[in-house]
């Protein structure tokens, strides 16, 4: 997915208290894991609140 960010690879649903609902890839269950185990924090692009 293309954005104002540059190529976007996961999207995480944020949880609460530090944590992420993540799946890891197809077929793999959904998780919920620390924010900081989902992914590199180098690749962190940003969120946002709707």
């Amino acid at each position: 997915m293309r954005s104002p960010y540059g190529f976007i690879y996961h999207v995480g649903l944020y949880a609460g208290e530090g944590r992420v609902l993540h799946a890891p890839r197809t077929g793999r269950q959904v998780e919920v894991v620390a924010l900081d185990s989902a992914m590199p924090a180098s690749d962190y692009r940003g969120a946002t609140r709707a």
